[in-house]
């Protein structure tokens, strides 16, 4: 997009969400969109939709071993995760806010007003609290798009590339938005297959309500190339069951704001 066009975007998107939200100025990355900041005090990222296939595809597979050496685990790994990864579809998000970074346990204790501390949240709380000052959580749509950096990337941040050149997993990504693979929580319930999904990015409800969450590589790869398999775009999870309680693990989550 060029820089005109990038401002234009940015001007409208600040006339519909109206005076509390302003723009800082700052770009986020070099050549991208600008800060955008609410009047709570937290920083935003101007995300500009578009269509994109979600769900592992084949050429992330291709691009997973590539990055690393092929071996019966990461097959064996692969053929675990594809199952709850498809079948790929493609889906449509609209321009959207996202928090540049999830909430930190101050923040989440100020906008609480003391009743919740800390960054990990439940999934019910986490939405409750976003609702209450005017936000929402992402879809897990929305955060596998960011994910890919909304151009398609197969790893979360473009990490494989970035780590083979520099030995470190990156923590922001492309769209300067940071640290997508703590473990965060998507607004969905849990599906265990994309059957039925929607194709629009609407967080897709009527399933488990212990949840999904993504970003599942907290502690890089130096474990073994083996665990880029957690850095895939695609990769994700359902919070812990025992004896499937609904709601039983916690999570960092930031916020989100559809524009429009």
């Amino acid at each position: 997009m060029r820089s005109d066009d990038r401002a234009e975007s940015e001007a409208d998107a600040i006339r519909v969400l109206g005076s509390d939200f302003r723009l800082s100025g700052r770009t986020l990355v070099p050549g991208g969109y600008t800060e955008v900041l609410h009047s709570s005090g937290i920083a935003f990222a101007f995300v500009p939709g578009g269509q994109f296939e979600m769900g592992l595809s084949e050429s992330d597979v291709d691009a997973l071993r590539r990055a690393v050496p092929e071996s019966a685990r990461i097959e064996k790994m692969v053929a675990a995760l594809a199952p709850r990864c498809r079948p790929v579809r493609t889906v449509r998000v609209e321009p959207l806010l996202v928090s540049v970074q999830t909430l930190s346990g101050e923040l989440v204790k100020s906008l609480s007003g003391g009743n919740l501390g800390g960054d990990l949240q439940k999934r019910r709380d986490a939405k409750a609290l976003a609702a209450s000052h005017g936000f929402r959580i992402p879809s897990e749509a929305e955060l596998e798009f960011l994910a890919r950096s909304g151009r398609g990337d197969a790893f979360t941040a473009d990490g494989a590339r970035v780590y083979f050149e520099t030995r470190d997993y990156p923590t922001v990504s492309p769209l300067g938005i940071v640290n997508l693979t703590l473990g965060e929580w998507a607004a969905d319930d849990w599906h265990d297959t994309y059957d039925g999904a929607p194709t629009t990015a609407e967080a897709w409800m009527d399933g488990h309500a212990r949840g999904v969450y993504r970003g599942a590589l907290p502690l890089g790869i130096d474990a073994g190339p083996h665990e880029l398999v957690f850095g895939l775009a695609a990769y994700r999870c359902d919070a812990p069951k025992p004896g499937e309680a609904t709601d039983a693990s916690y999570q960092c989550f930031r916020f989100a704001r559809s524009i429009g």
